[in-house]
């Protein structure tokens, strides 16, 4: 599936244009301000190590990047009800985890009883509510990657890549996933978790349209690149 090197060893080759897709900076910061070095072609090493703003948003493109793909990519294929994803197993949030419970400081015997009683109450709750999603993953087949990424397979339509997530104080933390790819194969989404960056190899039109809009910054790429 991947090639031995740079963009090739994320990204699967054969496809007509590929691009690079920086993740989204925060406070609304851009690239083009904070590293306007990785908007080059990358035909030499990359700047290493990332800068504080860049080393955030490595591994996830964030929902907002993501949103903004789901339109893109829905019209350069002929299959958006059908698509792959892949995630990693090794993000923490897709784990079940349990809760260490302590002695509140200041509070009298009875009173900590009580909330302590509380918390574990909550705790059951929780669990209770979680168990669908970690039946589901824990059901996926799972697919050995280079560099010990093995990844967590299931299959939806193309806006189902907007539930992928974790549970976080009630409501789902939102991830991107390191694999995302229609049935017909016309494009593919690679976000490799040491990166800051994505790549999408598919039809030129797709590309372009990725590079030309505003809100984005991404740079053309060839397979063969470094980066």
């Amino acid at each position: 599936m991947a090639g031995n090197e740079g963009v090739s060893l994320v990204v699967p080759e054969g496809f007509d244009s590929y691009g690079r897709l920086l993740h989204h900076l925060g406070d609304g910061q851009r690239w083009a301000a904070v590293a306007p070095s990785y908007l080059r072609p990358g035909v030499d090493p990359y700047p290493y190590p990332f800068p504080e703003p860049v080393t955030m948003v490595e591994g996830d493109m964030g929902p907002t990047l993501v949103d903004a793909l789901v339109p893109l990519l829905a019209a350069a294929t002929a299959n958006p009800r059908q698509c792959h994803f892949g995630l990693w197993t090794g993000w923490g949030a897709l784990r079940s985890h349990s809760v260490l419970y302590m002695r509140p400081s200041g509070r009298s015997p009875v009173s900590a009883l009580r909330s302590r009683r509380e918390i574990r109450r909550r705790e059951r709750v929780r669990r209770r509510s979680e168990a669908p999603l970690y039946a589901f993953l824990e059901a996926c087949p799972v697919q050995p990657w280079w560099g010990g990424r093995d990844m967590l397979l299931f299959d939806g339509p193309i806006d189902a890549v907007t539930t992928i997530g974790a549970p976080f104080d009630g409501q789902i933390r939102r991830r991107s996933p390191q694999w995302w790819w229609p049935a017909d194969r016309n494009w593919f989404v690679a976000t490799e978790i040491d990166y800051p960056w994505t790549y999408v190899g598919g039809p030129t039109a797709l590309i372009d349209s990725i590079v030309a809009a505003a809100t984005l910054e991404a740079v053309r790429v060839r397979s063969s690149d470094l980066w």
